[in-house]
């Protein structure tokens, strides 16, 4: 059983649902779809036209892209055959394993969602405005049939030609609806329909059994004689993906947001969450101080260690329902976090126990960042560029006007005047007055914007006195500043980082300082960002953020928060030795199967990945391969590999080779010409060993003499000897005089024995 998510994410389970384990290549791309025809071979899609493939059941991966385009689905009818569905309206079908795939326009304006097919002819898929489309030639030509609705559909199952299922949203995202059809697709009906929450997959048993599941942990069911009904999955996140046991009907799974697993052993009547703690989703961390600090994050979760992070204490109750979006610690003591629907909790014992409170209109009020300067004053920012302001530690917040409703995501003070507010769309505010408004309209505003000199979302902001400040968002977006926020400029990371969004950002002083993103990368500086060195390279999914003090003797101490549960202390420096990475391959030739092994060490941070590639061809995950020896000769000749190790740190070893020699055909041993000698003189015996290229170019060679009665009078053991070359074997005959045999054997350099014996006559006078 497999499940793929967000940042990479590929899971596989082997009891059942009950635990899981990481099994897939390092991508920091989101995984969505997933297939497999047996135990080994599988396929996965995701964004970025990403596409991977097994055939050792997930131990290596085939990485590649099928275009720039998000994709969503993948099925396969049989082991050659399979599709591809995406936002670009195409289906892409392959006939030989995923090794080639050619492309089919479904629709030219209409992503698509999901596919479905009943036999290897007869397939459906759905999409965008209740798009339904169809082949009945195995995917060769597609028409669009019968409308399903005019919201998106996110999923369709068909159980044979004429009756399937598909769901999806209404009225943009007001609700959910299953659709059923009885002729094939030509028309859809509604047959159930949820309030508040869309639905993104179904799948069917047979023609009653059903399951369908969306958003918020809504799981729709009907089975025979109960007709639909809605049942508790036992969470609330989303749920995106849902599956029967085709061998125990009574079982079902589905996935979704930060990790959810839930299992149903009683054909969906129940759910039972299996994902556990490890999928809870940290979004902040504030340090206090070298041996305190708290973390908050999914579902009200709270978190706080007391010893540096030895040891993380997680609050055995969530300290609301919503979602924690950032907190701040004035102290060790007094601290405030907030988030979704204007939820605020204050702490006054260190992050051991909290108070909700509320701040505005919960429909109107995402508070993204908080900043607390002292126990009592601190200023929280959130959607609709609202910012609020409280002076009695958490308890009332007060509304400061900002001149534009942009969404802002985070704020920080360096004292109770100088602060800042960064936004979507690279919008930045900055107060001298702590924000405050004295005739509450014109040019008197608290809160001024300044020009950040970029368009993209910026996620966090941190200065470390009124002059000196840094600012990170999307699309790899560092900026600086040197003179309040009046202007910024911006600093160049490394090249990937168009490709990553910052998310986190903490500095020391003016020269140290971290950032966080989402695909699990860390940077730091130690010149105040005139350059950025990598220091983990995707050994966590995703952070959210990243806090970092001084210790009184001196040292910086950095946390970095994210996905599952991840809080992770950094070095004070980063690691420069790469991995180093030896193989096993043999020096010589081989008649058998070679498995070539990559041995990857790695004394600090650990091995994070090995990538190797056979020849040109693709490059590869994994830390072994097998090149086979089959008898068609198929696999003769030299089998170059390159690999490599990156450690969790970011430092790649040098490309090293290394090379398989494969030699299946056997050679053919002769004996030309008779040899004539008079006795106790010394006689010449002329031999030859051909071998069909590829070989090493030698083989052992053994002659041995019998009696034309078949007794062996005489053996020679020649050694190492050239291939294809007529040679001979001088010796001193003292042999009584009669007629003999020469045999003429060899062993080739990859061990094949000869297919055939050279013989011929020896006559001593």
């Amino acid at each position: 059983m497999w499940a793929v998510g967000a940042a990479g994410t590929l899971l596989r389970s082997d009891d059942g649902g009950i635990s899981w384990a990481s099994s897939g290549p390092a991508v920091d791309v989101g995984l969505t779809s997933v297939d497999f025809t047996d135990e080994l071979k599988g396929h996965v899609v995701g964004r970025d036209g990403t596409y991977l493939a097994t055939d050792d059941g997930g131990s290596t991966w085939t990485v590649r892209t099928l275009g720039e385009d998000d994709l969503w689905a993948v099925e396969f009818v049989d082991e050659q055959k399979g599709f591809i569905a995406g936002d670009d309206g195409l289906v892409r079908m392959t006939t030989d394993g995923g090794a080639t795939w050619v492309s089919r326009t479904v629709s030219d304006d209409s992503p698509l969602h999901d596919l479905s097919f009943c036999d290897p002819l007869h397939g459906w898929a759905c999409g965008a405005d209740g798009l339904v489309a169809r082949t009945t030639d195995g995917g060769s030509t597609w028409t669009e049939v019968g409308q399903a609705g005019d919201g998106a559909l996110y999923g369709i199952d068909f159980v044979n030609h004429d009756t399937g299922w598909a769901v999806g949203e209404y009225d943009n995202f007001q609700g959910g609806t299953i659709y059923v059809t009885k002729d094939g697709g030509d028309t859809w009906n509604e047959a159930f329909r949820t309030y508040g929450c869309a639905l993104r997959d179904v799948d069917a048993l047979g023609p009653s059994s059903v399951v369908a599941v969306g958003d918020g942990g809504t799981a729709v069911v009907n089975t025979p004689g109960e007709g639909w009904e809605t049942v508790s999955t036992e969470r609330g996140d989303d749920l995106y993906g849902v599956a029967w046991d085709s061998e125990n009907p009574t079982d079902a799974i589905a996935v979704g947001d930060d990790g959810a697993i839930t299992v149903s052993t009683d054909g969906c009547a129940s759910f039972v969450s299996q994902s556990g703690a490890t999928d809870r989703r940290i979004e902040a961390v504030s340090v206090s101080d070298s041996e305190r600090a708290v973390a908050v994050g999914l579902s009200g979760l709270a978190l706080y260690t007391e010893d540096g992070g030895d040891h993380w204490v997680r609050l055995p109750s969530p300290v609301c329902y919503e979602t924690l979006l950032d907190v701040s610690m004035a102290d060790g003591t007094y601290g405030c976090a907030v988030g979704a629907d204007g939820r605020v909790v204050t702490t006054s014992d260190g992050g051991h126990t909290w108070v909700a409170r509320q701040v505005g209109p919960g429909d109107l009020t995402q508070l993204e960042g908080v900043c607390m300067v002292s126990p009592s004053q601190g200023w929280a920012v959130g959607r609709l560029g609202r910012i609020f302001h409280t002076l009695d530690y958490g308890v009332s917040w007060t509304q400061q006007p900002v001149e534009s409703p942009v969404w802002l995501q985070a704020v920080d003070f360096v004292d109770d005047r100088y602060g800042w507010a960064v936004a979507e769309r690279g919008n930045i505010f900055a107060t001298t007055t702590g924000g405050a408004d004295p005739d509450g309209h014109g040019p008197l505003l608290g809160w001024t914007a300044r020009s950040s000199g970029v368009g993209f979302d910026l996620n966090a902001v941190d200065f470390v006195d009124r002059d000196h400040g840094w600012a990170v968002g999307a699309a790899g977006t560092i900026i600086h500043t040197e003179d309040g926020g009046q202007t910024w400029v911006k600093q160049d990371p490394f090249v990937w980082a168009p490709f990553t969004d910052f998310t986190g950002v903490a500095f020391t002083d003016e020269d140290n300082g971290w950032v966080v993103s989402n695909t699990g990368r860390v940077l730091v500086t130690h010149d105040g960002g005139d350059t950025w060195v990598l220091q983990t390279a995707g050994a966590h999914p995703w952070f959210e953020d990243v806090d970092a003090v001084v210790t009184p003797e001196g040292d910086p101490r950095v946390w970095a928060a994210g996905w599952r549960l991840a809080i992770v202390a950094l070095r004070e420096k980063p690691e420069e030795t790469p991995p180093e990475t030896t193989d096993d391959a043999p020096a010589g030739w081989s008649h058998q199967p070679v498995t070539v092994t990559f041995a990857a060490m790695d004394a600090e941070s650990g091995v994070a990945r090995t990538t190797w590639r056979a020849g040109s061809g693709l490059w590869r995950l994994g830390r072994s391969h097998t090149v086979a020896a089959p008898d068609d000769h198929s696999s003769d000749g030299v089998h170059i590999f390159d690999y490599f190790s990156e450690d969790h740190a970011g430092n790649r070893e040098a490309t090293n080779t290394c090379t398989v020699r494969i030699d299946t055909r056997r050679p053919v041993c002769k004996a030309p010409r008779s040899a004539s000698v008079r006795r106790n003189s010394n006689v010449t015996l002329k031999y030859r060993v051909d071998d069909a290229k590829p070989n090493a170019g030698t083989a052992k060679v053994t002659i041995t003499v019998k009696t034309l009665g078949g007794k062996k009078v005489k053996t020679f053991k020649l050694g190492s000897k050239k291939v294809n070359t007529l040679l001979s074997y001088r010796f001193r005959c003292t042999l009584a005089k009669k007629t003999y045999k020469f045999y003429v054997t060899a062993v080739d350099a990859a061990g094949n024995p000869q297919t055939k014996t050279g013989v011929n006559k020896l006559v001593v006078k």
